[in-house]
């Protein structure tokens, strides 16, 4: 083979080359704007508004939320909000301390990722004991953010789980999702005045699609006269 042919062969190597990287590229530009316009359409008609009006729709949000605490048994701050609208909220909690004077010596803050439509969620706020001690009063704010639709409907599974029986220090429940979740369940402990003054969680992994699972519970040591339990949360991966 004579150099010019060697020459023109090698040009026309490097011209494919060159063709196949383009084609590479506007495929992969039309594949990645593709999935772009199909995420979009799969979102929620709520998604899509939230993202046009954030601070319109977290305004309303928070109008559609209340809260309530409870200074429970061994100092800390239990915060409960319930959120009152058709959509998933999530909440960030602040908890301000007064000494006698009204100035303010501490915040404290807490975090919910998620509040299904109509339904309560609680966060205990750790008070620590030289603080329980220097303080008079306490504020509790409460800011409720919309949380999309189509990440909660992934990872958050609160009617796939059924309570059955809370005895002694057994919590027994079912697993009705097709998927192993992980979750979290409050329990909350009620006096004779029915007012809240424990709480604790209980926490679960892999519990088994179909399946009824029974957790070992830490019941607190407090003078309750009855235990609640609500599921937090329940996620699948």
């Amino acid at each position: 083979m004579d150099k010019d042919t060697r020459n023109i062969l090698l040009g026309c190597l490097i011209a494919l080359v060159i063709i196949v990287g383009v084609i590479y590229t506007i495929n992969a530009f039309k594949e990645r704007d593709s999935f772009s316009d199909d995420y979009y359409q799969e979102q929620d008609s709520m998604d899509s508004y939230y993202r046009e009006n954030r601070i319109k729709v977290d305004i309303e949000a928070n109008k559609n939320t209340e809260h309530k605490d409870y200074l429970l048994h061994d100092g800390n701050i239990l915060v409960e909000v319930h959120n009152k609208n058709e959509y998933n909220t999530s909440a960030r909690i602040y908890v301000e301390f007064f000494d006698g004077n009204k100035e303010t010596i501490a915040i404290r803050d807490g975090y919910i990722t998620h509040i299904g439509p109509r339904k309560k969620s609680y966060d205990e706020i750790d008070v620590e004991e030289d603080l329980q001690a220097l303080y008079e009063t306490y504020e509790v704010k409460v800011m409720t953010s919309y949380e999309y639709e189509k990440y909660a409907k992934k990872y958050y599974h609160d009617k796939d789980i059924e309570f059955i029986s809370l005895k002694r220090d057994q919590l027994k429940f079912k697993n009705n999702y097709n998927k192993k979740l992980d979750g979290t369940w409050a329990l909350l402990y009620y006096n004779k005045n029915d007012e809240i003054i424990g709480y604790s969680q209980e926490y679960f992994y892999k519990a088994k699609p179909h399946k009824t699972t029974t957790l070992d519970a830490y019941i607190e040591n407090c003078d309750y006269s009855r235990i609640e339990v609500v599921l937090l949360d329940a996620d699948s991966y």
